[in-house]
């Protein structure tokens, strides 16, 4: 589905952002959508209302999975993103150590 800037979508639904970059436009030669190959990830953002990002995952454009980036504490505790204080943390299960 496309959405037009500053128009309204209902809430719960998702959507995908496209920022132009210098690289792709060069490889459109000026019509989009021709000679532009998908990646075969995209690394995304789930914002809540305020803009504030709270989640983030990457999405296999081949497939169509979804793989969160979920960390935890030793607790068990979720955390919003990658922590930035040193400790022990799991990270989609395996434990992973913040020097």
């Amino acid at each position: 589905m496309k959405i037009a800037e500053g128009a309204f979508i209902n809430p719960m639904r998702a959507y995908l952002v496209y920022h132009k970059s210098a690289a792709m436009q060069k490889s459109a030669r000026g019509n989009f959508g021709s000679g532009i190959a998908l990646p075969e990830e995209l690394d995304i953002e789930i914002e809540n209302e305020n803009g504030i990002v709270v989640q983030t995952g990457t999405l296999n454009t081949v497939t169509g999975d979804v793989r969160m980036d979920r960390w935890f504490d030793l607790k068990g505790r979720r955390l919003n993103s990658r922590p930035t204080a040193k400790g022990t943390y799991y990270n989609n299960g395996k434990r992973v150590v913040i020097r």
